[in-house]
């Protein structure tokens, strides 16, 4: 029996993959976070957290603060052999803004990624990465990423590794198992480079090389890790988000998407997504996030494959998100603007020393056509810049207005916000203590901000109806009291209590011709005496 799991590990291990149709058998791209594996592990465009260490380093050219993320997956959960299978990650990012003297800005990752399989077999992933924005054009920006990995990978000493089984035979070949020669780890070198292009607020194209010197990871043989192509497109606003990753690995293609919805002021989200490829590779992908304000967010992730292995409960992925130093779009802005109002005065000046060589180089007798071509092209280039910097600045500057509206409408609202609770909490206290008057003053000014709250509206009718339910009892009470004494002959008590309850309802018939006959027997009583 222990001989059966042994093998079922080495073929599980060795074949089988969780997020690619093809079995590379080490250092498989199964995916980080619980975000973008819940949309099928298409995040190289969309790549905007801590998660861009691994997924493309040019994303970290989006992150202006410092972020801690935690990444928990069990793979392949219900498995017949019981065998435990399980990838974590760690990683940090930390953006600097001109450090010291070398005036080095942009933003560092540090990641470690580790996948095991208990007691047999474990890879180990670790990850320095360096991300920023390196130009701007007229409709967009372009941003570039570049990650250095160590690679180990290494098996547990066993019994059945030190004394080796012919897997078809079952016979003992007797002493250690070829494959470990030449020892149980391996360690190696490897390199990722991103390319991230932002073409306006809502479109991103993305490009990842990954594992770009197939370092040779092998024990006793040539094994190498296979260069991964990656093209990605997503489609990004604020409360919605489409993302597609094209995947090349050696002859396979995969084709992966996903979506995200966010509700609830960005609280709450749901995603989902599909990925499909060659070697009847087909998955389906599902998540959910709890974000509290900036600093905190957990995210939920399952994957289950729609062909292929099928006897398990699908893989469960589940994240922690820490920030620190967010700053609001505001702030961002301010500061995008303060850097670029900056850059067009270093433009201006490039510019204006551009022309001034330009036009000593053309006065100068002994000037060759070459050299006063090129002094013409720097000139051009210098001005070519300077427009990129001034329309990056109008970009900045339109986008700031745009928030500062966006955040003074939203101020109102919350200001609004904020009476309506005010004059609900005491409209509601005085409807609770019967004083329906009070209470109708009160919320009839919630109807004043917004005549559509459907609340007040209700809490007003009700109020209302309880108003006029008192008068018809009060009114009844006259009346009654002016029978009673109209039966003993009180008849001027009787027209009092009549009047009262004309005062309370003016459109009451019975009461009319009750008061008009009692006033007209009073006279003729008055004579008789």
């Amino acid at each position: 029996m222990r001989r059966l799991i042994w093998k079922s590990m080495l073929i599980l291990l060795f074949t089988f993959t969780w997020n690619l149709p093809s079995a590379f058998a080490q250092f498989e791209d199964l995916g980080v976070g619980a975000r973008g594996i819940g949309m099928a592990n298409a995040f190289t465009g969309l790549a905007d957290d801590g998660y861009s260490i691994y997924y493309n380093p040019a994303g970290l050219g989006r992150i202006g603060w410092q972020e801690l993320v935690l990444d928990y997956g069990k793979l392949y959960w219900g498995l017949d052999d019981n065998s435990n299978l399980g990838q974590s990650f760690i990683g940090y990012t930390h953006y600097i803004d001109n450090l010291g003297k070398l005036k080095i800005d942009g933003t560092f990752g540090f990641g470690w990624l580790n996948f095991a399989l208990t007691r047999y077999y474990r890879e180990d992933t670790f990850m320095l990465a360096y991300g920023k924005r390196i130009c701007d054009f007229r409709a967009g920006s372009l941003k570039a990423g570049l990650s250095l990995k160590v690679l180990y990978k290494g098996f547990k000493k066993t019994l059945y590794t030190e004394n080796a089984i012919n897997l078809d035979t079952g016979q003992l070949k007797g002493g250690r198992d070829p494959v470990f020669k030449n020892g149980y780890s391996h360690t190696g070198f490897s390199t990722n480079l991103g390319l991230l292009y932002d073409l306006g607020r809502h479109h991103s194209f993305a490009l990842t090389l990954n594992d770009i010197n197939q370092p040779n990871m092998g024990l006793a043989d040539k094994d190498r890790v296979a260069l991964t192509t990656k093209l990605g497109y997503a489609y990004r606003s604020r409360n919605f988000n489409m993302t597609s990753d094209l995947i090349f690995k050696r002859r396979n293609i995969t084709i992966s998407a996903g979506t995200e919805k966010w509700f609830m002021g960005k609280t709450l989200a749901v995603r989902g997504g599909l990925g499909i490829g060659t070697r009847e590779y087909a998955s389906l992908s599902l998540g959910a996030s709890y974000r509290y304000s900036r600093l905190f967010q957990f995210d939920y992730g399952f994957v289950y494959p729609l062909r292929g292995v099928s006897s398990f409960s699908g893989s469960h992925r589940f994240s922690l998100t820490l920030r620190f130093g967010v700053k609001t779009p505001e702030e961002a802005l301010e500061e995008e603007l303060k850097r670029t109002k900056s850059e067009l005065e270093s433009a201006k000046e490039a510019a204006q020393k551009a022309r001034l060589e330009a036009e000593e180089i053309m006065k100068a007798k002994e000037t060759s056509k070459r050299e006063i071509e090129e002094a013409q092209g720097r000139e051009r280039q210098a001005e070519e810049k300077l427009l990129l910097v001034e329309t990056k600045l109008r970009r900045v500057g339109e986008e700031l207005r745009r928030v500062k509206e966006k955040a003074r409408i939203e101020a109102q609202e919350q200001a609004k916000e904020k009476l309506i609770k005010k004059y609900w909490d005491r409209g509601f206290s005085y409807y609770q203590k019967d004083e329906y008057e009070k209470a109708i003053a009160e919320i009839g000014k919630i109807l004043e901000l917004d005549p559509n709250h459907l609340e007040a509206g209700w809490l007003i009718n009700q109020a209302e109806e309880k108003i006029e339910e008192r008068i018809r009892k009060e009114v009844e009470m006259c009346y009654t009291r002016g029978l009673k004494a109209y039966s003993e002959d009180r008849l001027q008590e009787a027209v009092k209590e009549w009047k009262e309850a004309l005062k309370l309802d003016p459109e009451n018939e019975k009461i009319q011709k009750a008061l008009e006959g009692v006033e007209k027997e009073l006279p003729l009583r008055e004579e008789k005496r």
